[in-house]
């Protein structure tokens, strides 16, 4: 039984990943394991969340994750933590995070590689040496927890891995919302996420949407954003349209049940966008809210099978505006009811965090198992009949 967890993020999860605090607090309570989390002091990002048998320890680094300087100085901070805790259950999110398990002597019981990002996404950060990292790291890793399976296949192929387990996780973010009470007035929108071109932040000032009333939550960490927002707000846009600021996801959670929909847009731009498995869109549907959604696969398949989210027929401009007018027209009808009650049953059947972290203990117990089977004694070689 392990008695010890580390999971290694390189960025401040309670923002952006708050699926791995979900993870953490399940594999403590059912390993009955001390955890541990350890992340980055990112800037701007201070909002703490406290989690139940969990312990979590934030490194100050001089520059931001992804820098090239975070990337040496962060990875020298967790090896120390590494060869101090001494994990039997070590959780890696990607490359960066690998050192401390290459170059140090202890061998965790099981190392588990949260593969939240794509090989091209993490190159982006860390080019050629990233690539390397994984390609050594291959024969370690015991089991791959992924959020789009069909993504991974095209990384395991370039990385040339062997086949190590691999499971299908969803991005669900809320262990259970309970039962969320809507207090919808009206027809608005929520936009909450990264705002960036690649995430359709400028789909929304086309001219069509100028009468829809669209909130927006986000950080304005580019010149792209900022350029963006004052734009969003202008005064000829008649005030329809609100930026709400950076808030914690707790708040976001909390803001849900307000609209009528949300917008979740990730273009076809690249593997990783293409291939995106969006938090938002599985919180939405969680939480009663339809989102209104490009047709990357994954939420196609979670669309078709519930029925729960308005769909555009492609990446284009022109049908992410026929989309909402669709929103908007059925918005207070039947089919908008339908719409919200298959949310629930979605949520019932497959978006919900205990679904999920059943498939994760099947797959930890089997390699726990495997790991625990005494190896068969080499056979002996036959000894050659003495000469005559």
């Amino acid at each position: 039984m392990a008695k010890r967890i580390l999971i290694l993020s390189d960025v401040t999860l309670g923002f952006s990943v708050p699926q791995i605090h979900l993870l953490a607090r399940s594999l403590a309570a059912s390993l009955e394991a001390e955890t541990l989390i350890v992340e980055p002091d990112m800037k701007g990002r201070r909002d703490f969340a406290a989690i139940e048998g969990v312990r979590v320890v934030r490194i100050s680094t001089r520059m931001p994750p992804h820098h090239p300087v975070f990337v040496i100085e962060y990875a020298r901070a967790a090896r120390r933590i590494y060869r101090e805790f001494s994990p039997d259950i070590l959780v890696v999110l990607n490359a960066g995070l690998l050192p401390p398990l290459l170059l140090e002597a202890h061998r965790p019981a099981v190392v588990i590689y949260y593969m939240l990002e794509s090989l091209d996404h993490q190159m982006v950060h860390g080019g050629a040496l990233f690539y390397d990292l994984n390609r050594m790291a291959a024969n370690q890793i015991d089991l791959v927890l992924v959020p789009e399976r069909r993504r991974f296949y095209f990384d395991k192929s370039r990385l040339q891995w062997p086949d190590i387990p691999v499971i299908e996780v969803l991005n669900v973010s809320p262990p259970d919302p309970g039962t969320v009470e809507p207090a919808r007035t009206g027809c608005r929108f929520l936009y909450a996420g990264t705002l960036s071109r690649e995430g359709g932040m400028d789909f929304l000032l086309d001219e069509r949407l100028r009468d829809l009333e669209i909130d927006v939550v986000g950080p304005i960490d580019s010149a792209e954003a900022r350029n963006f927002v004052a734009r969003l707000t202008a005064p000829s846009e008649g005030g329809r349209k609100r930026y709400l600021g950076l808030v914690p996801h707790s708040q976001v959670l909390r803001m849900l049940p307000r609209y009528s929909y949300r917008i979740v847009v990730w273009k076809a731009e690249s593997l990783n966008s293409y291939f995106a498995s969006p938090n938002k869109f599985f919180e939405s549907i969680a939480y009663g809210v339809p989102p209104v959604c490009t047709p990357n696969p994954q939420i196609l398949d979670i669309a078709r099978k519930y029925h729960c989210a308005l769909v555009a027929k492609d990446w284009g401009l022109d049908s992410f505006c026929h989309v909402m007018a669709d929103a908007m027209w059925i918005s207070g009808t039947s089919t908008y009811d339908q719409l919200v009650a298959n949310c629930t049953l979605a949520r019932q059947a497959e978006i919900n965090w205990a679904c999920q972290f059943e498939k994760v203990q099947a797959a930890l117990d089997e390699v726990l198992a495997r790991r625990s089977r005494p190896r068969a004694a080499a056979p002996q070689a036959r000894r050659r009949p003495a000469a005559k």
